[in-house]
């Protein structure tokens, strides 16, 4: 059998199989990067404190600096928690969850490219399989808790309800990207637009769907803000200081221009 051959069964195969090669695939390009051996620095330290701090039920703005919005240490906090049963520690347990959602991006990337090449599922195993050797990006998800790994895991899947017309679900990926990164808010707007947009005749469908889905996706966020009696720490942390921080320019101009007229 030629490798054409070979290649035109292995495309026609079942997708079920190509995603659990995908996510396999990635979890060992993971474990050969060192997961749970990479030395804790820097931004490493300062995301596992933070979850650590809201693991221990510390309010997470009031007793450190945290820049981003919280997301991230709630869910490192529930791994720490779900470690506990199993007695992993506490700085390697927000690792292997980051991991994970590392190892599922590739699966949703390939879901992604299927649904936009349906004839091409060699194209689309490809394309998830560059992803699972993306070496920065594995590096990055295998020695830290990552909530950038979490924002490229929401912002593929909300492409991919984008593209199957699951609009609620897309604002709730959405949303939930901008709660792991504020930068993130450009999924939001570029999915709603889309969402008033894609459908001229029953437009207003799509777009109550995708409000929806947003307000489904900040709910923790709220819910723990409120508890905590946090809205101020978090507005001077994550809103207002980041629109004022010449830090990481790039990535924050857009959020910087949506919001100044009503940060201060």
């Amino acid at each position: 059998m030629s490798a054409t051959d070979r290649c035109l069964r292995f495309s026609s195969g079942s997708g079920s199989l190509h995603v659990a090669i995908l996510f396999v695939a990635t979890l060992a390009t993971g474990y050969i990067c060192g997961v749970g051996r990479q030395p804790i620095y820097s931004d490493s330290g300062w995301f596992l404190y933070a979850a650590q701090a809201v693991h221990r039920g510390e309010p997470l703005y009031s007793s450190m600096y945290y820049g981003y919005t919280p997301y991230g240490p709630l869910v490192g906090a529930l791994s720490i928690a779900a470690g506990n049963l199993v007695g992993l520690p506490s700085y390697l347990a927000p690792r292997y969850i980051n991991l994970l959602a590392h190892a599922v991006c590739p699966c949703v990337l390939y879901l992604v490219v299927l649904r936009a090449m349906p004839r091409s599922p060699l194209r689309a195993f490809l394309a998830g399989a560059t992803f699972a050797g993306f070496g920065i990006q594995t590096v990055l998800s295998v020695n830290r808790f990552n909530p950038k790994t979490w924002v490229v895991l929401c912002s593929l899947l909300c492409v991919l309800f984008v593209l199957r017309g699951g609009w609620t679900l897309a604002g709730l990926s959405a949303s939930a990207a901008a709660m792991f990164w504020q930068p993130a808010v450009v999924c939001v707007v570029a999915a709603g637009f889309l969402a008033l947009t894609t459908d001229a005749r029953s437009r207003w469908r799509p777009a109550v769907g995708f409000a929806v889905g947003i307000l489904i996706g900040v709910a923790p966020c709220v819910a723990y803000l409120f508890v905590k009696g946090e809205w101020e720490p978090f507005w001077f942390s994550a809103v207002a200081g980041q629109v004022a921080s010449d830090e990481d320019a790039g990535a924050f101009r857009f959020l910087r221009w949506l919001t100044m007229p009503v940060a201060f």
